[in-house]
Parts: C-alpha cells; structure tokens; sequence
C-alpha cells in the first residue's frame, strides 16, 4: 500500500501546464486502467472481508452499513460495491477481466445484473458475454445484455409448455445460436451468443 500511496503522490505533484496534449491523454488513459484494477481489487477484498464476517466485529450486521459508516458512503452506492464484490467471485472470467483493466464499472454492473438474473444460464454464456463488454460501448452492451435475458425469459417459457417442470437439453438456451447487438444506434447486428432453441 506504501506504493500505491507513492504513486499517487507523484501525480498529485505533477505540473500539468508541461504536459502536451498527447502526454495527457495517454496519462488519463493509464489512470482509467488503474482506477479499473483498483476497482477489481476492491471488490476482491470485500469479498474476502465479507467471507470473514469481519463487520460483524464492528457491530454492522451487513458489509453494506459497515461501508457506509467507515467510508462515508451513500447506501446506494454501498448496496453496489457488495453486489458486485459478491457477483465477482461467480464469474471467474469477468473477474480476471476486471484485474486485468479490461472492464469499467458499468460494465460489470451490468454483467453482475445478467448473472443475478440467470446464473445458470450466465455460467454457459460469460465467454460470449465478456467478449460483448469488451467490445462494445455501455449502451450497446445494456442492449445486448436486455436482448439475452429475453431470449433467457422465451426459454424457460418454452421448458414450461413443453416439459412442465423438468426440461431436456434440447429446449434449455444454449450458446449456439445468434443474437442481435446492439452498436450504440438503431440498427442491432449478429454477433455469436446465447439463444433458446426450442424443440421443433
């Protein structure tokens, strides 16, 4: 933690009037990516905090109260950091894609909603939604994301009028098939991700 305080330091104390254009647009590049791991990291230890009930040794009943109060958090913002810690340590390549930089915080807020939603389903379907946050802008990935829960809902519907209760693996969505994406307009393209398909 002493270096990470160190680095920080150092660009407190940077003049930027001496920087170019170019220089400061790579430096807010490379602070994105950091405030990215940082945000990784932290929702690593809340969890392990949270697995230790080490709130509980402060009189919090909740990990959400404790932040709250040690942090001077708004609950809502609380509430968000424990469910995404929580949701982090179930999707194993997001994680490791969030360590890496590669994800910003709305992005795994709503991949974190998509697995709340449908782990299962989420747990076939990560590599093809990870590969959808990484490439496509917030928008676009909130409609991807809005698409494949749909696809998730005519499903599970068709496992009820098929089958009742208990469902064959011909009529449970699976990663094969197309979606639409949304590209930030109007018009949606196909890209490979998770659909129902339904028994003929």
């Amino acid at each position: 933690m002493s270096m990470l305080r160190s680095a920080t330091d150092e660009l407190v104390g940077q003049d930027l009037r001496a920087l170019g254009d170019d220089d400061l647009a790579c430096d807010l590049d490379e602070i994105e990516r950091a405030v990215r791991v940082l945000e990784a990291e932290r929702s690593r230890r809340l969890a392990e905090f949270e697995r230790r009930g080490a709130h509980e040794g402060d009189g919090f009943l909740s990990l959400s109260a404790w932040l709250v109060a040690r942090h001077r958090l708004a609950p809502s913002t609380a509430t968000r950091r424990v469910r995404v810690a929580r949701a982090m340590q179930a999707m194993p390549q997001a994680a490791e894609a969030c360590a890496a930089g590669e994800l910003s915080d709305a992005a795994v807020a709503i991949l974190a909603s998509a697995r709340e939603a449908y782990p299962e389903a989420f747990a076939r379907c990560e590599e093809a939604l990870l590969q959808a946050a990484r490439t496509l802008p917030v928008p676009g990935l909130r409609s991807v994301v809005a698409y494949w829960q749909q696809a998730q809902d005519l499903g599970q519907l068709s496992e009820r009028r098929t089958s009742g209760s208990s469902a064959d693996a011909s009529t449970r969505p699976r990663c094969s098939a197309a979606w639409c994406a949304s590209t930030g307009t109007s018009t949606p393209r196909r890209v490979s991700c998770c659909c129902p398909r339904s028994r003929p």
